[in-house]
């Protein structure tokens, strides 16, 4: 997770879409999503090398068969959590590098209202739900 801290908006910066006291609230709940979800991450690691399950990497230990509903699920639930991290990460990212709020696609303003439901988001909502 990245360490550093939100920083002002440089003359070269744009200005944040929303008040600071809003962005340090969203970057409080981007971390502490961050660390649920390292815990979980860690959870269903575990839960997977109980059962014995081979690793991601012994690629052909999983390609020679089924693994079984509960091996397939956790990964399947696994695959969620690492995703969602990495989605997380990037917008914690994009809070430090001062481009948080500003569409990825066509560079727009995203609007607070989405950003505050949806923290994430790093399009707005004419380029597409991401």
């Amino acid at each position: 997770m990245p360490s550093a801290s939100i920083v002002a908006p440089s003359a070269e910066r744009r200005r944040f879409p929303l008040p600071p006291s809003v962005l340090r609230r969203i970057n409080g709940q981007l971390r502490d999503d961050a660390r649920l979800l390292d815990r979980r991450i860690a959870r269903l690691e575990a839960d997977l090398h109980a059962l014995g399950a081979p690793e991601r990497s012994d690629i052909d230990a999983v390609a020679e068969g089924e693994e079984g509903p509960v091996v397939e699920a956790i990964r399947s639930r696994l695959d969620a959590a690492l995703g969602r991290r990495g989605e997380v990460h990037r917008a914690l990212l994009r809070l430090i590098e001062g481009r948080f709020g500003r569409c990825e696609r066509c560079g727009a303003d995203i609007r607070a209202e989405r950003l505050e439901l949806v923290p994430t988001a790093c399009r707005c909502t004419s380029c597409g739900p991401r």
